[in-house]
């Protein structure tokens, strides 16, 4: 799932940055319940007080699981930040930071869903965004994985050179990059429609944006003109992307009610 990313390294809240930016070392041999522990430093609120969290085992090794705080704990606290609507979210850096090969694997609280992998390996980070989802539940979207504090956005490229005009999926989209030869001609290609976008992100929510590149990789002047699928308008309508030209396509959520979906789509750079 790619999903577009604010303030890199900075614990955000619906995409304003909060929190302190330091990152916070928690050190134990013991798995630690964070719905239940009330050592200084280990509560809930760490997860949304903080911009990353380091986690390590101080001297032994092997795997160890930790438990999230509970979604009634995240929900409360939120609340007190002011996100207290279905949908509000705030994101936090996880980091497992040891140097054996320990992994740190995430067990959810109650009423917590997770969207992605929770096992983070030594030395990875994954960026976690938690959303609310109802005044019960929230879901912990595992969003990018990478080594060290690098993030590294995982992202697919596909690769088309279909003589005519290319309905571009919407497994197209999320994956990231489109590499597109026109093969002969000017083409206008169309998104997909803002249902199958919506139903391709789980818990999307309105405002939800998703970031994807086109590149044109014609081998002559053959440009592409992008049209918006059912639900999609597309805002700079007209613009094109000439050959040997990339584009940065946003797409946002304006709607994700079922039968009613709606997305703008910005075309930036071509």
């Amino acid at each position: 799932m790619s999903v577009p990313i604010l303030n890199p390294l900075n614990t955000t809240k619906n995409g304003q940055p909060c929190g302190n930016f330091a990152p916070l070392v928690i050190s134990s041999n013991s798995a630690i319940n964070y719905g239940t522990s009330t050592t200084t430093g280990q509560d809930s609120k760490v997860w949304m007080n903080y911009e990353m969290l380091k986690r390590v085992r101080a001297s032994s090794t092997g795997d160890i699981t930790d438990t999230t705080p509970t979604a009634a704990q995240f929900i409360s606290y939120m609340s007190e930040q002011g996100l207290s609507t279905d949908g509000s979210w705030f994101e936090v850096v996880l980091m497992n930071d040891n140097t054996s090969a320990s992994a740190w694997i995430l067990a959810a609280g109650t009423g917590v869903t997770f969207d992605g992998d929770t096992v983070i390996d030594a030395q990875e980070t994954v960026r976690c965004r938690i959303r609310r989802t109802s005044s019960t539940a929230v879901t912990m979207h595992l969003l990018h994985k990478g080594h060290s504090t690098n993030l590294v956005e995982q992202t697919t490229v596909t690769v088309d050179s279909t003589a005519g005009n290319l309905t571009i999926t919407a497994a197209m989209i999320v994956g990231g990059i489109l590499r597109r030869d026109p093969n002969g001609s000017a083409r206008t290609d169309t998104t997909d429609t803002a249902a199958a976008l919506v139903a391709a992100l789980p818990n999307a929510a309105v405002g939800d944006t998703i970031h994807f590149y086109l590149i044109n990789t014609a081998d002559a002047a053959e440009a592409i003109t992008l049209a918006g699928g059912t639900g999609v308008t597309v805002t700079n309508a007209g613009q094109t992307i000439a050959q040997n030209e990339a584009a940065h396509l946003i797409f946002r959520f304006t709607n994700v009610t079922a039968s009613s979906e709606a997305a703008t789509l910005d075309i930036i750079g071509a």
